[in-house]
């Protein structure tokens, strides 16, 4: 199973705006907290700390940094879905109530199942954020994600809020050390050594939490940061690969090539083309 991991890349409050009928449960981790909304009813299948979960309701999934995740579909067709990733700091001083802030801890996800109303509430808020020819700004964009929050929580009763709890592993930690540390030169010897596990346990681990090896685990770190800055920054090919950990730009260029089967400027000419699909009835 492919993982996917995204990266804080600062102020611009990265977001994903899409039509897709992935129906693979792509298990993932970010050390950002994600916001993931399906506006219309569609069955889907959502994995939160390892618990599985089917909704056909319209929904909000919000996951705190560091907890495995995914959301796919659970039956044949595509669906729209929007998806913004956030630092809980880029609200915290933009609203008030400790309800809000539930959401914001470190072991506990949450699947907020809407009605068709509520759903139709929150989407014009939610493209303030994400659509891609949203003129907001990054604080306008950041005041309307801390709207978008407070109207979830005042229109979701209790009853249609599931709260996903967990005690943090040390392979969460292993993951979040990986991911503070991408760039440096990694061996599975030296990271089993931090966390005072042997390194056959550690890859036994990675395999069985992750479905993947701790090399792939951390290559797709790297390659993730890298596609963030080549959508977003304004950085040259060269200053990414070394911003990555890549001392050479040409087997930089291979291993992106390698991941995504086009270059990164291919990557983003494609991406930027991909935004551009939007759902007939939105």
């Amino acid at each position: 199973m492919d993982n996917d991991i995204y990266l804080d890349m600062g102020e611009h409050l990265p977001t994903e705006y899409m039509t897709t009928s992935a129906k693979m449960p792509y298990l993932h981790i970010h050390p950002q907290s994600e916001l993931y909304f399906c506006p219309r009813f569609f069955r889907q299948q959502i994995i939160l700390n390892t618990e599985e979960l089917l909704c056909e309701d319209p929904c909000v999934v919000i996951t705190s940094p560091f907890n495995l995740h995914s959301m796919s579909a659970a039956e044949e067709g595509e669906y729209f879905r929007i998806v913004m990733y956030y630092d809980q700091k880029d609200i915290q001083s933009l609203t008030e109530g400790a309800r809000l802030f539930e959401a914001h801890n470190e072991t506990t996800s949450f699947l907020f199942r809407l009605t068709q109303e509520h759903s139709d509430a929150l989407l014009p808020i939610a493209e303030m954020i994400a659509h891609p020819d949203s003129s907001f700004d990054a604080l306008e964009r950041k005041l309307a994600l801390a709207l978008l929050l407070k109207r979830l929580w005042h229109l979701c009763t209790e009853e249609r809020v599931l709260r996903i709890a967990s005690t943090e592993t040390y392979m969460q930690q292993v993951c979040r050390y990986i991911s503070m540390h991408y760039q440096e030169d990694l061996s599975m010897d030296a990271v089993a050594r931090q966390f005072s596990v042997s390194r056959s346990k550690l890859n036994r681990d990675f395999n069985r939490y992750l479905h993947c090896t701790f090399h792939e685990f951390w290559d797709n770190c790297r390659l993730n940061h890298a596609k963030r800055l080549v959508l977003y920054s304004r950085m040259r090919v060269s200053e990414i690969a070394a911003v990555c950990g890549f001392e050479n730009t040409s087997y930089f260029y291979a291993f992106f090539k390698k991941h995504t089967k086009v270059s990164p400027l291919e990557f983003k000419r494609m991406e930027r083309e991909n935004r551009n699909r939007f759902p007939s009835d939105s």
